[in-house]
């Protein structure tokens, strides 16, 4: 498309080109969404949740446990660099408090591995009761759901 687009003009956006350059052309994103096609939102929600893991995953690599100093390669700093980053981590508390890594005790750490093996159970239960619910719903013949198997029952 050559010149200037309105939204007006655009039935449905289809390519990110077209967004871009309405979006260049000083149109507000959030009034677009409604012109843009389904799968480019789809799409543009992929690539960005894609950004998000990446961000995330570089975070978590750069984030050390101090036993691990020697063992983790992070592209950039000095094991002493990397060590004074998670330093300048928090963590939660037992009783809510924002724990700073370079004052955490032996006992805040073991105070937050209990709470992190207690979410971990609580997961592991969870997971288990779908897996449940998938083991039931194929052990009735036509079943889709709990509910047409309850309904079944009563």
């Amino acid at each position: 498309m050559a010149g200037t687009i309105t939204p007006g003009e655009v039935r449905t956006i289809s390519d990110v080109g077209t967004l871009a350059m309405l979006v260049e052309g000083g149109h507000n994103p959030i009034d677009l969404l409604a012109d843009i096609e389904p799968t480019l939102l789809a799409e543009i929600v992929r690539q960005k949740a894609a950004e998000v893991r990446r961000k995330r995953d570089s975070m978590i690599a750069h984030q050390v446990a101090p036993s691990e100093v020697r063992a983790v390669r992070v592209a950039e700093g000095t094991a002493r660099e990397r060590l004074e980053r998670l330093g300048a981590t928090m963590f939660p508390g037992v009783d809510g408090r924002l724990v700073a890594w370079e004052d955490a005790t032996i006992e805040d750490h073991q105070a937050r591995i209990a709470t992190l093996n207690a979410h971990i159970a609580g997961l592991e239960h969870t997971r288990e009761q779908h897996e449940a619910a998938i083991a039931a719903i194929r052990g009735m013949s036509g079943a889709t759901c709990i509910r047409e198997i309850m309904e079944a029952r009563s």
